[in-house]
């Protein structure tokens, strides 16, 4: 080893130049840290440098180790995973590169090759915990709760004190609606795991958020940030329950810290992405009128996540106020074809309509407010017998609120109205004080939840729908908002985790069965969508939703499968 550290100090200090501080550097800092400062000044030098080093010392496990991050930071996936194999079937105890296994594998579509080397490691070395663990994280980031679930069980089994499959079972626990299992879970981890056990804390802190606990959420993100300065994505949550406090100059403050200090295309680890904290900060900014500073967020938002919907719309709306049509329309259009026909679309094709209408373009903009009426609650509220009705029981029902004061089943019932007419700010204005009345009433808090997702405010719905499940962990409609926000936000393992479970709560209702159908489709598995929908249409055939899936389904698949597709849609 002494004549490898002779080579590799030799090289470094030639690409150092010999300064004597670096001098001093190469004899006191850590082979790693010196490998991330180079690579940080010159990539291509520290790959050619580190593959010196395994070249000349393949059986050197910390230079394998360097040589897979090497690679994964510069996008070869394939090639990092089979570096960082050779290291762990060694070192199997690196919670940093199982992480990074897993990273590479979501981002390379590795899913299968990751899972096979996890499974290697585990067979070589039975008694460590470590690689089934991260087989149990693959299954869980894939939508997979059952399996995940199973395994993190099973290595409890053998090891009850081990603080990671108690995190990620809160983890599992927090999806399934059984919260304070979850927050017990991550109570325990933050004591059973020194080294990780932060990210406990954080889950913890994100758990109490979602339940609408803010000062307690609050709490614990602020000793986190505390204690882990470093943390960026402790930090991005605070400000989120800053936001919701409505200390929008606080939150500004910290989004702003995470912007400058988190290179461009990390992704956070708590919940939400970068791409996601810019739109809020966004948000923010818009509403403060800092119109500037709004659309340089949002765009450097949708730098990192090119079809985040909240940004699209976000950059749509920003263009719009400052009398820019022509460029308000390119960013509604993507977000008008990502939403499709869906609910969410109406909101979408009103501001897409206004674009078109102040661009001169009145016939596309025609279209577009005929489609901003395409759900099934807008299109009764089209028709002028439904119209009709919908004003003389709405005329009743506020008579009975001026005799009788605010009941929240009336508040409920005149805000579902309201959103057949469209007047979404008035429906949640109604369904806050439904909630405020009765905070525990699931419905209430589900009805919040989904007119918030409808006005694209994603952390507000997830709070609210949170709330239900927390009210009635049986609500699969609330696991289907949560599911409807995963999709909108880019998230589809999320989303199919939340869709199956409201197919397991409701199986039923063939609504389960399309969202996941639909879900399939956008992502490209069409023989999923295709076998799904088959079922839907067995039971329902002249089912409306059901039928414009199966035509977009056609759409997609192209003529080499279409006539297979028309025979089952006849079936």
């Amino acid at each position: 080893m002494g004549a490898l550290r002779s080579g590799v100090g030799g090289g470094l200090r030639g690409l150092l130049r010999g300064n004597r501080v670096e001098r001093t550097l190469m004899g006191v800092v850590p082979w790693e840290h010196l490998v991330a400062w180079l690579a940080a000044v010159d990539l291509k030098r520290a790959l050619k440098l580190v593959h010196g080093w395994v070249q000349h010392a393949p059986d050197w496990a910390l230079g394998q180790a360097l040589w897979g991050d090497l690679l994964f930071r510069s996008g070869r996936l394939a090639e990092a995973l089979e570096a960082y194999r050779a290291y762990l079937l060694a070192h199997p105890h690196d919670r940093r590169r199982y992480r990074a296994v897993v990273g590479g594998a979501l981002r390379g579509g590795l899913v299968a090759e990751a899972r096979e080397l996890l499974q290697a490691v585990a067979a070589r070395h039975p008694t460590n915990l470590e690689a089934r663990n991260y087989l149990a994280v693959l299954h869980l980031l894939q939508g997979e709760l059952d399996q995940a679930e199973a395994l993190w069980h099973q290595l409890l089994s053998e090891d009850p004190r081990y603080g990671a499959a108690r995190a990620n079972l809160g983890i599992v626990y927090h999806f399934r609606g059984r919260f304070a299992q979850a927050i017990l879970e991550f109570k325990l981890a933050m004591e059973l795991d020194p080294d990780y056990g932060y990210i406990a804390q954080g889950n913890l802190g994100h758990t109490y958020f979602l339940l609408g606990r803010y000062d307690e959420a609050r709490a614990v993100l602020e000793d986190l940030v505390r204690r882990h300065p470093r943390y960026q994505e402790a930090r991005a949550l605070l400000a989120r329950i800053l936001a919701a406090q409505g200390q929008v100059k606080e939150a500004i403050g910290l989004l702003e810290r995470v912007r400058r200090r988190v290179p461009g295309g990390y992704e956070l680890t708590v919940d939400a992405s970068l791409a996601e904290d810019l739109a809020l900060l966004a948000r923010l900014y818009l509403q403060q009128g800092a119109l500037d500073r709004a659309e340089a967020a949002c765009r450097e938002s949708l730098k990192l996540q090119p079809h985040l919907l909240e940004s699209l719309v976000l950059l749509g709306e920003i263009c719009l106020i400052r009398e820019r049509p022509q460029e308000a329309l390119e960013p509604l259009e993507r977000a008008a074809a990502l939403a499709g026909e869906g609910p969410q679309g109406e909101l979408i094709h009103r501001h897409l309509a206004l674009a078109y209408y102040q661009a001169g373009r009145v016939a596309e903009a025609s279209e577009a407010f005929r489609k901003a009426g395409n759900s099934p609650l807008a299109q009764a509220a089209e028709e002028g017998a439904d119209q009709e009705a919908i004003a003389a029981r709405l005329h009743e029902l506020y008579q009975r609120l001026d005799r009788e004061g605010e009941e929240p089943g009336l508040l409920l019932e005149i805000g579902r109205l309201r959103i057949a007419q469209g007047r979404l700010r008035e429906a949640q204005d109604l369904f806050s004080r439904a909630v405020a009345l009765a905070p525990d009433r699931a419905e209430a808090n589900y009805e919040l939840g989904m007119a918030a997702y409808l006005a694209l405010e994603y952390d507000r719905a997830v709070v609210a729908f949170t709330r239900a499940l927390e009210a009635d962990p049986t609500l699969a409609a609330a696991h289907t908002g949560l599911g409807l926000v995963a999709m909108s936000r880019g998230r589809p393992a999320d989303a199919a985790a939340q869709f199956r479970l409201a197919m397991a709560l409701a199986p039923e209702e063939p609504v389960h069965r399309l969202n996941l159908a639909r879900l399939a489709r956008w992502t490209g598995q069409l023989d999923e969508a295709e076998r799904l929908l088959v079922q839907v249409l067995a039971e329902a055939p002249d089912w409306e939703p059901a039928r414009r899936e199966w035509e977009a389904l056609k759409a997609r698949a192209g003529p080499g499968r279409d006539g297979r597709l028309e025979e089952a849609g006849n079936g």
